[in-house]
């Protein structure tokens, strides 16, 4: 019988678990501080809990990107990627450039653009599985601030700096990633301001670029394209893919006083202000409606909040010190019947216990996994990460009782049950 409902509600947590979403974080470290290092935090809104599953010994993180379960990190001088289905780091490189800045993906290639202190070639381009750095596309010579893709080509925006640091100039070069060449170049018409993040329009036949001026650059991706300038009544404050989120033909954006939304179809606006709050970088859960946003001043103060499509707060959570990147993932779907549920059971020591037990990972030859413990209503209680090590759990925060405990590495799944004295 208990094995019967053991089972049930294992299957009932792995149909709904393997569709959740979850708010990954970078935190950048506390300004000031050499000893804080750049950490990645994933945030599960759906138990309202993060845990870090890795640290990165540099400064300052710039971006992340996805493709399916991997991640892609730009952390100042590094390239660090990890395979989300296990928490675990897959490959790391030294960034050949002074500070990366933004990321894209192009078949198996990862272009990453760097920021500043490169007089040329500021386009690097990496083999993503390993990143190992293959090439530099030549007469890119200001900081690439962002990136899309098009077919084979890559849209990046340049600008020239003055001496108080402001952008003038702005343009957009459209680049041949497989000849490494730049094909073409544009500036708005009597447009002399920056040209920020570029996006691509919803009929993928187009891009936009947010611009610090408060104005939103419109142009086509034809062979030999133009732009247009759109003023909006909000000051935008985008300076990075953490500062926008898209949910179908809505463009939701950082402004001065909060996030406010905008139509990408006509580029009017739908809400000057929805979140009222100082906001550092958010993201949206388009499948749970809700905005997930981080504050900081780098220093002194750190904060996670969430908020409803309607502005309404939530809850707190717990982040890091500049915590400036923060995206949606959302996991790839896994059928029940490619879930390998494993007949040797998870060994936990001490069980029962009144605080800490361990998992015997070495016995599984597991080296990373997540862990999710449930009560006997099939809710989960706690969910984290466990490695080789660090293989201790800590249950004494729960409810004297009997829960149901799943180690999940990949598409693999191991049980047991813990008795909480």
């Amino acid at each position: 019988m208990k094995k019967n409902y053991f089972l049930g509600a294992l299957l009932t947590l792995v149909s709904s678990y393997t569709f959740a979403q979850k708010a990954i974080i970078l935190n950048g470290g506390q300004f000031g501080n050499q000893n804080e290092n750049v950490n990645v935090q994933i945030y599960d809104p759906l138990i309202q809990s993060s845990f870090v599953i890795d640290t990165i010994h540099t400064q300052s993180v710039q971006e992340i990107i996805f493709d399916g379960n991997i991640a892609f990190v730009a952390a100042q001088d590094s390239l660090v990627s990890y395979d989300l289905s296990t928490g675990s780091r897959v490959a790391a490189t030294r960034f050949n450039g002074v500070s990366t800045k933004s990321l894209a993906i192009f078949g198996n290639e990862l272009l990453v653009g760097n920021f500043y202190g490169v007089s040329t070639s500021n386009l690097m381009i990496y083999n993503k599985t390993n990143l190992n750095l293959l090439d530099s596309v030549q007469g890119i010579n200001k900081p690439v601030k962002s990136i899309v893709i098009n077919s084979v080509y890559a849209y990046v925006t340049q600008n020239e700096t003055t001496s108080s640091y402001s952008d003038t100039l702005g343009q957009v070069f459209k680049i041949h990633i497989p000849n490494r060449a730049v094909t073409d170049s544009i500036q708005v018409p009597s447009y002399s301001g920056d040209m920020g993040q570029i996006i691509e329009k919803s009929n993928n036949q187009g891009f936009i670029t947010l611009n610090a001026s408060g104005t939103i650059s419109e142009g086509s991706f034809a062979s030999s394209f133009s732009a247009t300038n759109t003023s909006v009544p909000v000051g935008l404050g985008v300076t990075s893919k953490s500062q926008y989120a898209i949910d179908q033909d809505t463009l939701f954006v950082r402004t001065g006083d909060g996030i406010a939304a905008i139509n990408m179809t006509n580029l009017s606006m739908i809400d000057t202000l929805i979140v009222d709050t100082v906001v550092t970088g958010f993201t949206y859960d388009s499948n749970g409606k809700m905005f997930h946003l981080t504050q900081t001043d780098y220093f002194s103060y750190n904060q996670g909040q969430s908020y409803t499509r309607g502005g309404v707060k939530t809850n707190d959570f717990i982040v890091g010190f500049s915590p400036e990147v923060i995206r949606m993932y959302y996991g790839a779907i896994v059928n029940i019947d490619e879930i390998v549920f494993e007949q040797e059971e998870l060994e936990l020591y001490p069980n029962p216990t009144n605080s800490i037990t361990n998992i015997n990972l070495e016995k599984l030859g597991i080296q990373s996994a997540e862990l999710l413990i449930i009560d006997l209503q099939g809710r989960i209680v706690l969910n984290t990460w466990i490695s080789e090590f660090d293989n201790s759990i800590n249950v004494g925060h729960l409810k004297t009782g009997s829960y149901f405990v799943l180690l999940r590495e990949g598409n693999s799944l191991y049980k047991t049950q813990i008795i909480k004295q």
